[in-house]
């Protein structure tokens, strides 16, 4: 991967109203209803659909309410009809309704409701969708980690230091202490018990492969990002781990480079629930190469921001494809051309890719980029080449 062009970043602050304290536990997924089967409302901020580890609350506000009830403020007008996906964030609301069945939408960022499952959106009233995202704030603050620097966290976690890992879709978490480095953490889990929740959380096989993770150390809760290979040597006795693992944070970079990681900062801003803050500051090859790192990570929810301006259908086809690649690499990225008013880009990005039931091959993924003015964000409008 060509880091040159990865740049370091500011941390992002994320301005909460009627913040709350505290670390969350993770919360199991139930189904939204009041007593005696009642409407009821639940909010939930989780890293993806699937995460177990979740922060919920019942929620009762009238304007909402009444909104959901309302056949005309829901309309199937989103991806099949525009083209291109909704754009969702992390906040989800589950609707017990009255007659025992339930629906399950996505916020996105202005407030409004959308449903996956049947393609449909809620158009809430001004003062609903300004209390939703109040809540949600609150809610995202509470769930996920500080984007601290690794000056800083390096500071807060010195050498022997002992602190607790939190896997953020699993909710498992395991003590560590720090053992070394210098550029980002090195870490042993302490005991046998911590190893084999490690283990856990990898399915049972070690791997490089990074997480999103939270750091809970001194009364604080830290954003960061972890692999999972037993590596090097410095070994705590009796611990069941041959080696130390990696724990990178804001701006921490490998031992091979001076350049953060790319894949690990993606995960770093996951963990700190500012996936589309770090999106909307990459440049369109640092995108094409972040596709690349999503795709080689496996994370789903990373490829859907990246694709959400490409048309629906092929960004759920290039989702479904994913499952099937075991690596990918860039090799040789190239910007093909940016447009006379500097609103249009292409990038074509050589990765060598390795499949499931077959060997390794070289494809060139073509990107096209737009922005609707200089200052605004690029996003891929595009995606050319198969997985």
């Amino acid at each position: 991967m060509n880091r040159r062009h990865f740049r370091r970043f500011l941390p992002i602050v994320l301005l909460v109203i009627g913040l709350g304290t505290g670390v969350p536990s993770p919360a199991y997924g139930a189904e939204p209803r009041g007593e005696a089967g009642q409407e009821a409302v639940r909010l939930s901020v989780r890293s993806s659909p699937g995460a177990a580890y979740r922060l919920e609350e019942k929620w009762a506000d009238p304007l909402l309410l009444r909104a959901l009830r309302e056949p005309s403020a829901r309309a199937s007008e989103r991806a099949a009809e525009r083209g291109a996906s909704p754009e969702l964030t992390d906040i989800y609301v589950e609707w017990a309704a009255p007659g025992g069945t339930s629906r399950t939408y996505r916020m996105e960022p202005n407030g409004q409701l959308y449903s996956e499952e049947s393609d449909e959106a809620v158009r809430l009233p001004e003062p609903a969708a300004g209390r939703l995202l109040r809540e949600a704030a609150r809610l995202s603050r509470a769930h996920y980690g500080e984007l601290a620097d690794w000056s800083e966290a390096s500071r807060l976690l010195p050498k022997l230091a002992v602190f607790t890992v939190v896997d953020l879709e699993t909710g498992l978490h395991f003590r560590v202490q720090r053992r070394a480095g210098r550029d980002h953490a090195d870490v042993q889990p302490v005991a046998k018990e911590d190893t084999q929740v490690m283990k856990t959380i990898y399915e049972d096989r070690w791997s490089w492969r990074r997480r999103a993770v939270l750091v809970q150390a001194e009364g604080r809760q830290l954003a960061a990002s972890m692999n999972g290979m037993p590596h090097g040597g410095d070994g705590i006795p009796g611990n069941g781990f041959n080696g130390h693992f990696c724990i990178h944070f804001l701006n921490s970079s490998t031992h091979k480079s001076a350049a953060p990681d790319l894949a690990h900062q993606l995960m770093v801003f996951k963990a700190a629930g500012q996936p589309r803050a770090l999106l909307q500051r990459l440049t369109p090859l640092e995108q094409a190469e972040s596709f690349a790192a999503a795709i080689h990570e496996q994370d789903r929810e990373w490829v859907r921001l990246l694709l959400e301006r490409v048309d629906s259908s092929r960004s759920q086809q290039l989702q479904e494809r994913m499952a099937r690649v075991l690596a990918i690499r860039p090799t040789a990225p190239e910007r093909l051309h940016a447009g006379e008013d500097v609103l249009t880009a292409e990038v074509a990005l050589a990765v060598n890719c390795q499949r499931s039931g077959g060997g390794r091959r070289t494809e060139t993924l073509r990107f096209e980029f737009a922005r609707s003015s200089p200052s605004s964000p690029w996003r891929i409008t595009r995606l050319e080449g198969e997985l």
